[in-house]
């Protein structure tokens, strides 16, 4: 449906002259059928939005206060990594202005220590070659976990945010440490060999979270399969990369399928639309 906003958007419609004189013949105020185009097309677009926030499974207000506390913090941190991801491939094709000019060098040098790669890993002797290679490297780690993914894993680590260490530990996750005392030890244990980690904000949480999915050998095949799709020109899959998670979890298979039913059944398909529709309290 051609969306109008005002008289003169009217003209774009196929027939235009046409149109005006069958008005004329039966009388109609010509500003009546602009009126009545106009809600039409807002109810259409209304009507759009609303499958798109809609879930298939009722959500409780407390599932929706988490969505709409949660996702932007999930969002902004998602945006960060792609602005340094884009600089990172704004510099790849400038292999000689990057090693000598302003402070690229130390901030490729900071990034890669960030993502577990070597504190040196770029030198002002690199040929193109090996620093083009390098950057490569580095943009494997640099990248998103799918929006809807994030969420997916936080309503199932922190029961929406209930559980006791989201709300004791800003921990929505079920992140560990292995030193003793590095965070919570697992209720009732009392030789512990894990602790759980505690964050000072649900920010912490989950960068931490992303940077071991970005950096941890047992998410290898998550990095491998969205490299692949951004090779094939796509987005990041949440449904297809969630598939690679078997490791985060001891349940292995029914992990996955838990993550795809939060995903089909609990998440709005759009969720910016849904924060939009529905904004925090």
């Amino acid at each position: 449906m051609l969306c109008l906003q005002g008289k003169s958007d009217l003209k774009l419609l196929p027939g235009y002259l046409t149109l005006r004189i069958k008005i004329k013949k039966l009388k109609i105020p010509f500003i009546l059928i602009l009126l009545f185009l106009m809600v039409s097309c807002n109810y259409s677009i209304d009507q759009k939005e609303e499958e798109q926030i809609a879930t298939r499974r009722p959500l409780m207000d407390e599932h929706e206060l988490f969505i709409t506390t949660f996702y932007p913090i999930v969002h902004a941190e998602n945006s960060y990594i792609i602005s340094q991801r884009t600089h990172l491939q704004w510099l790849r094709e400038r292999h000689w202005f990057a090693l000598r000019f302003g402070n690229h060098l130390h901030w490729l040098n900071q990034l890669g220590r960030f993502y577990k790669f070597d504190s040196l890993y770029f030198q002002q002797s690199l040929t193109r070659s090996d620093f083009e290679q390098r950057i490569d490297s580095l943009l494997i780690h640099v990248d998103m976990i799918p929006d809807k993914l994030v969420m997916a894993q936080a309503v199932i680590e922190s029961g929406w945010g209930k559980s006791y260490l989201a709300k004791k530990a800003n921990n929505y996750f079920g992140m560990r440490c292995f030193k003793k005392d590095c965070g919570i030890p697992p209720h009732g244990v009392h030789s512990p060999v894990f602790w759980h980690r505690k964050y000072p904000t649900a920010t912490e949480s989950v960068k931490d979270y992303m940077l071991n999915l970005n950096t941890a050998n047992a998410y290898k095949k998550l990095r491998k399969m969205r490299g692949e799709q951004r090779m094939n020109g796509t987005e990041p899959d949440p449904l297809e990369l969630a598939e690679t998670l078997d490791n985060y979890s001891e349940i292995g298979r029914e992990y996955i399928r838990m993550l795809h039913e939060v995903m089909k059944n609990y998440l709005p398909e759009d969720l910016e639309a849904f924060i939009r529709q529905k904004p925090s309290q």
